[in-house]
Order: structure tokens, then sequence, then C-alpha cells
């Protein structure tokens, strides 16, 4: 059977081209589909097919594969095509899964995480509008692009965020003030 021999070859290491299960990962079970995760991502050799592979992974039903997935794209800075793929998984309300691929988008040099924060913010999607400013977020606190940050949280603002919206345009355009200091309570 397909799980047989997929245990087989994940027990071998899947040999030298571990790209050779992913026509078979739909009729695998969650544990061999994580197995087959967890082996495209430990040799660090990042082809188009194993990205590929990972990223598809990452919209599994099952959360312990998608989880596995997320690890196994933990080192892999998105390309624009990627990036867009990733967006799109941000319509979903899953936590893991969010925090996943927020953490995938910001490692994008400042003016492609800034690009997918633009795409999430006029998105049609609440969620994804979130993610926007979710990213904007992480990228202010990382110290990446305050300046441009803040630019789009006060144009966001300048709408009608909603709750959820506000605390984050909060977080992002509280971080342009100074940090008082010792000197500042004392006069």
């Amino acid at each position: 059977t397909t799980e047989t021999v997929t245990r087989v070859l994940l027990a071998d290491g899947l040999g030298a081209d571990p790209m050779r299960l992913a026509p078979y990962l739909h009729q695998m079970s969650v544990g061999s589909r994580i197995g087959v995760a967890y082996e495209l991502a430990r040799p660090k050799r990042w082809t188009d097919g194993t990205r590929a592979v990972l990223l598809g992974l990452m919209s599994d039903a099952s959360a312990e594969v998608r989880r596995a997935a997320i690890k196994g794209f933990a080192e892999c800075v998105p390309t624009d095509a990627e990036a867009r793929d990733l967006e799109r998984l941000l319509t979903r309300s899953g936590g893991e899964l969010r925090t996943g691929v927020l953490a995938a988008l910001r490692r994008q040099a400042d003016a492609q995480a800034l690009a997918s924060a633009d795409r999430l913010l006029s998105s049609k999607h609440k969620n994804q509008r979130l993610a926007g400013l979710e990213l904007l977020r992480g990228l202010v606190e990382e110290k990446r692009a305050v300046a441009e940050c803040h630019a789009r949280a006060a144009r966001v603002k300048a709408g009608t965020p909603d709750q959820a919206a506000s605390q984050h345009l909060d977080a992002i355009l509280r971080a342009e003030a100074a940090a008082p200091t010792l000197l500042d309570a004392l006069g």
C-alpha cells in the first residue's frame, strides 16, 4: 500500500530525492504527511519543489501537518509568489498558522514585507486586513521600516477601524512616541 511504501521511504530518510513522495501526499495518513514535512525541511537545501510542497502542507486539514510544515519553512525567506500564497492563508483565524505565516512574511526584506502588508490591508477579507496590521506591528516591534509602518497605520486609522484593528493601530503608532526616561520623570 502507499502507506507501507511511505513508512519505508521515511525510515530511509527519503533517499536522495525527498520530492518523490509529493505526488502521493493526498493518499497519506496524517503521520506520514508530518514525516514528509520534517524530511523535506531537514536537508536545508531548498528547491522550488521542496518549498512548494511545504507551502501546500501549510494549508493541510490537519493542524499537526500544518505545524510541521510551518516549522519546516521557518528558515525560508519567501519569494514574492510564495508571499502571495502565504497571504491567502491569512483568511483563516487559526492562531498557530497565522503566527507562522506572519513570521515568514516578516523574514522578507523591508520593501517586500511592506508590499505584503499593503496587499493584506487592501483585502476584502477582515482577517487579512487584521493580518496586515499585525505584520506592520511586528515590523515596528523589530524596529524595521518604522516610518513607513506608521504612515500606513495612520491611513488605516483615518478610516473606521474596529476594536481589534484599533488595538494594533495604537500599538503601532504608540511606538512612534519617545519612551519616557528617568530624566523626564525627575524633571
